[in-house]
């Protein structure tokens, strides 16, 4: 189907057929995406309501095309698999719904106004599969205009694969095999029996194993899931299950490095004879001696609503954060910039670079104080939904402390880590890869698992050549199943 889609001159989607007022949702688009280009850039969406919209001519709060355009955004299209090859590869692409059609940039446009300005429209039962309509729509377009001028990411391809919906759970792989590249798709045997069907894993590790080798240590940070299918190697991503920590960013960070820009010859992944296993050459850098579980984000569904709940469980973590650092004094007598650093990985998140350092430990100190002052309202005497304020640390703090664990390592290191991780288990760097590793080796064996990624203050930068003679020393090779 890949040839098909690539060589045709155009290919229209089809949504389904007309209902829920989607002719009236098609027709007023055009206006629409013309009457949002007209929104000042940096507008809020409050602003949007109470003033653009007379300004501008939009349609109040009230007009039935804004749920139009929810009814439209919660068809199954926007969920399916199938769907990313044909939005991908088309050279030129149409949006049908019955009779009504537009072309796929008024879709693109109109989707980046819903979520900017009007997401509060969305009733709360229909929020989730709303915004992921418009995440995405989005998203195939930016991978549309990327692969104009070079190749999809695996990573991207696989993130994708795993968040769309499919019947099959093989078609994770053979559903984007189409919009790999060409000599990573020429070595899947695409195999329907009924024996691969009911062992559809072994699909995931096929690919993922080619991915592993090809590409370098770098596919790794796809591994996170909250849920895993325990057949699979630690090495090897659950690619049906969507629900997962996000990796921890890495902007900036080179961890190993290119070992090559040192003068080293390092062997790159290899398999091994055992399909479940591959050799990974990296240095064990150091071990967990404590921890401490920070927080995850299941009770978190993005709702004002949720706002109170949510940050009593970030002051929680914290609390459990800073007792940790009282139980490694005085051994480890941390600062409160280091801790706060480790809280986000060191990044901001919203300029998508290094925390300023002069300013995070001031930041850490408001941002908590307004979370605990938040959490601890009475929402009885409150009257109302507590607002919510956006920050650098804050919006930071969200994407790295779900799911992890603040740990403290045997020559004083402070990072965070998956939940999973306990003492004894070793800080490691794999060469070409961009972020340290925690490792557990098997009771009575060579081998180890992964456990997931880790910010660790000290080695994100490629410290590693500086603190180990790797020529004279040389290095291991983690056998990891």
């Amino acid at each position: 189907m890949w040839d098909v889609y690539t060589i045709a001159t155009k290919v229209v989607v089809w949504l389904g057929p007309s209902q829920d007022n989607s002719d009236e949702a098609f027709d007023a688009i055009p206006q629409l995406c013309l009457d949002f280009a007209k929104i000042p850039e940096g507008a809020t969406r409050g602003q949007a309501f109470r003033t653009f919209t007379p300004t501008f001519g939009l349609p109040s709060r009230t007009d039935p095309v804004w749920l139009a355009l929810e009814h439209l955004y919660r068809r199954p299209w926007f969920q399916r698999l199938w769907v990313v090859q044909e939005t991908i590869l088309a050279q030129e692409l149409d949006v049908m719904c019955g009779t009504k059609r537009l072309p796929w940039s008024q879709l693109c446009a109109i989707s980046k106004a819903m979520r900017s300005f009007f997401a509060m429209q969305w009733r709360p039962v229909a929020v989730n599969e709303c915004r992921k309509a418009t995440m995405f729509i989005s998203y195939m377009d930016l991978i549309r205009e990327r692969r104009k001028i070079g190749s999809i990411p695996a990573s991207t391809i696989l993130h994708i694969s795993r968040t769309q919906a499919t019947k099959d759970p093989i078609d994770r792989v053979y559903g984007i095999l189409g919009i790999m590249r060409p000599e990573i798709r020429q070595r899947i045997h695409v195999n329907y029996s009924i024996e691969s069907r009911a062992q559809f894993w072994r699909a995931y590790v096929e690919l993922f194993r080619i991915l592993l080798i090809d590409e370098g240590p770098k596919m790794l940070t796809i591994l996170s899931s909250a849920i895993k299918n325990p057949e699979l190697p630690s090495w090897c991503p659950d690619l049906n299950q969507e629900a997962g920590t996000e990796r921890i960013p890495y902007l900036g960070y080179l961890a190993a490095g290119q070992p090559g820009e040192h003068g080293l010859a390092i062997e790159r992944i290899t398999a091994c004879s055992d399909p479940d296993e591959v050799q990974i050459p990296g240095i064990n850098v150091d071990t967990l001696i404590d921890t401490a579980d920070l927080t995850d984000l299941n009770h978190w569904n993005g709702m004002p609503s949720s706002i109170q709940s949510h940050y009593g469980h970030m002051a929680s973590a914290d609390t459990r954060g800073r007792e940790l650092l009282d139980r490694v004094r005085p051994r480890f007598d941390f600062t409160i910039s280091q801790y706060a650093r480790a809280l986000v990985a060191n990044q901001d998140w919203n300029k998508s670079c290094e925390y300023p350092a002069g300013q995070i430990e001031e930041h850490y100190e408001e941002t908590f104080q307004y979370i605990r002052k938040i959490s601890a309202l009475d929402r009885r005497t409150a009257g109302q939904t507590p607002p919510t304020r956006k920050t650098p640390f804050l919006n930071s703090l969200n994407s790295v402390m779900d799911g992890r664990s603040l740990f403290v390592t045997e020559n004083g290191r402070i990072g965070v880590g998956p939940r999973a991780m306990r003492p004894g288990d070793h800080v490691c760097v794999f060469f070409s890869g961009y972020c340290p590793w925690i490792l557990r080796r098997e009771a009575g064996a060579s081998t180890y698992r992964i456990l997931g990624d880790a910010y660790t203050e000290g080695l994100m930068k490629g410290e590693i050549y500086d603190l180990f003679d790797i020529k004279k020393d040389g290095y291991e090779k983690f056998r990891v199943v």
